[in-house]
């Protein structure tokens, strides 16, 4: 059985992928900043407090995992969030290749590769950061 790591699982696209991963028979573990912000209480999903910055909870949240889904942003943590997505893109791909993930799954955002809004850049750069990992 599959073992898959979730970032961004309080958001709606990470609620809604929790429940269809686990009707298909997957073993969960979300990595979450804040506890109290994750409602789906389930005792076969396994919860991973933890921040995006800092690389020994990615480490150690990465453990014997085969899949791992970045669905994470900051854009409501700072002001300069296109910074502070690159560091924890950098440090979740950093873990990932240490930790040997089969698969990275990145849902970033649909751009025209013309003029992108702040936002939309960021999304890009964070899919070719995480596609430099190894895995």
């Amino acid at each position: 059985m599959k073992r898959i790591l979730l970032t961004g699982a309080t958001g709606f696209v990470g609620k809604n992928l929790i429940v269809y991963l686990k009707k298909k028979g997957y073993k969960i573990r979300v990595f979450i900043r804040n506890k109290n912000k994750f409602h789906l209480k389930n005792k076969k999903i396994e919860i991973f407090v933890g921040d995006l910055e800092n690389k020994s909870d990615l480490d150690n949240a990465l453990k014997n995992i085969d899949i791992a889904f970045y669905l994470a942003h900051s854009m409501s943590q700072t002001k300069n969030f296109e910074r502070l997505e690159k560091l924890c893109a950098k440090n979740f791909a950093d873990a990932c290749s240490k930790n040997k993930i089969k698969r990275i799954i990145y849902l970033g955002g649909i751009n025209n590769n013309r003029e992108l809004s702040p936002h939309l850049n960021s999304r890009k750069i964070l899919g070719a950061i995480l596609r430099k990992s190894s895995s």
